[in-house]
């Protein structure tokens, strides 16, 4: 009889000592010092496998109905997790109606109507506060057109923050960070962008051009970048003429031209083209075409000018608006 108890009492701890190791397992947490070597991502999934291992254990599917719905309900519940886990961090879509305001806002800005764009962004904003689309558009505006470069650097920062998966978002972050000259925050943010969309042209143009543009330049990388933008989009001018640039500091002129003709082909009024053009021409010895380029440069610029005394003379009220 003592030697039975005994057995009786040593087969009681083992059970005790599997029960605790199952619990330990499926919880995290029992009489057993033993913890799960997964993460708690993958708990469905274990119960999901302990399931079906009770269900084969009992016998057939046919013959164990209960127990078919034990096994799949965990299933159910893991495919689930990893859908949401997978779509939770998308943005949310921009309204139609934003969406509308937002446009308007770029149409009147290219047409020289700074506060018709900033009404019409306000309004956006009005109806959702927290749209990257229009902040960033806002923040462009800002630093562009209203020479508020604190303001502009604030906004686009909300954006990014309220928006961190949206590449549009870190996007004008980083150009407004390139502007201020903070050129390592600015690349990490351009990095993030193509990140979020991989071969997105002008991301990598301007990762491109931040390479070229930093203290210690990196025209390898940079070129790198920039021929990435060129392939993406063929007729992005400003792909082209930040390419020709890395190619004139590389010495490799004959290209640089290429690139900055393409440049101004697609972009007429591209001052800055015009100008980088010149320089590659006269490098090559073409003196009556780098004249030429530098010529309609000069054109430009004083175009430029004018229009900038004009529109400062139209907001304090010197010119008539109607």
């Amino acid at each position: 009889m003592g030697g039975a108890g005994k057995i009786d009492k040593d087969l009681a701890r083992k059970r005790e000592r599997s029960e605790g190791r199952e619990n330990t397992m499926e919880t995290g947490t029992g009489p057993g010092t033993h913890r799960s070597p997964f993460p708690s991502r993958f708990r469905p999934f274990r119960v999901f496998a302990l399931s079906l291992f009770r269900v084969f254990h009992l016998g057939s599917l046919h013959e164990s109905p209960l127990a078919l719905i034990i096994a799949v309900c965990p299933g159910l519940f893991f495919l689930a997790s990893c859908r949401s886990t997978n779509t939770a961090a998308q943005p949310a879509p921009t309204p139609p109606e934003v969406a509308r305001l937002v446009e308007k806002a770029a149409r009147d800005r290219a047409a020289g109507d700074t506060p018709g764009a900033r009404a019409a962004l306000e309004e956006a904003l009005r109806l959702r506060p927290d749209d990257p689309r229009a902040l960033v558009a806002l923040g462009r505006l800002q630093l562009l057109d209203l020479s508020d470069p604190d303001a502009a650097l604030a906004t686009c920062r909300r954006a990014a923050a309220v928006a961190p998966t949206d590449p549009d978002a870190h996007y004008g972050l980083g150009q407004q960070l390139h502007f201020q000259g903070q050129i390592d925050a600015a690349r990490a943010e351009f990095q993030e962008a193509l990140r979020l969309r991989p071969g997105w042209s002008h991301a990598a143009a301007w990762l491109g051009t931040t390479e070229l543009e930093s203290l210690h330049a990196d025209a390898p990388a940079a070129t790198r970048h920039l021929e990435a933008a060129v392939a993406a989009e063929p007729r992005y001018a400003y792909a082209r003429y930040q390419l020709g640039r890395a190619y004139s500091r590389a010495g490799r002129w004959k290209e640089a031209a290429a690139a900055l003709e393409a440049a101004v082909a697609l972009n007429p009024g591209y001052r800055e083209a015009h100008y980088a053009l010149g320089q590659a021409l006269e490098h090559l010895g073409r003196r009556e075409a780098a004249r030429a380029a530098l010529h309609r440069f000069y054109q430009l610029d004083v175009a430029r000018r004018q229009r900038r005394s004009r529109d400062v003379r139209r907001h304090a009220g010197a010119i008539d608006q109607g």
